[in-house]
């Protein structure tokens, strides 16, 4: 684990379980809600919004949109969840996204065939 392809969680953020549809979001040291907290719901974070590794682990969030496996990597998020976590990735995942979008030389103006992310 390291800079380039994790972000180092310091509390309360390292206190946060993961879902799949969180309630809310870490943007470095802060947390705040993303959606409404009922009294006594875990508070919750989606940790590909702070990794890049690939690493794949199971995944028991239970929620609607739980796929049953969490893959360490922001670029797993489908596109437009990628857009809204955006703004609160950090600045490794914000340098890559960048980079992705970038038209390749040679193509055109298209861009690069990475730049595409799985639904």
């Amino acid at each position: 684990m390291d800079f380039e392809t994790s972000a180092i969680l310091l509390p309360p953020g390292c206190y946060l379980n993961h879902s799949c549809d969180p309630n809310a979001m870490r943007s470095g040291v802060k947390v705040f809600a993303w959606r409404s907290i009922r009294p006594g719901e875990e508070i919750t974070i989606d940790y590909r919004l702070n990794a890049s590794s690939g690493q794949r682990s199971t995944c028991l969030c239970g929620s609607v949109n739980c796929s049953g496996e969490i893959i360490s990597d922001f670029f797993s998020i489908e596109a437009a969840r990628q857009i809204r976590y955006l703004p609160y990735a950090p600045d490794f995942i914000r340098r890559e996204y960048r980079r992705r979008l970038k038209p390749a030389p040679g193509l055109g103006g298209r861009l690069r065939p990475e730049a595409s992310s799985p639904d």
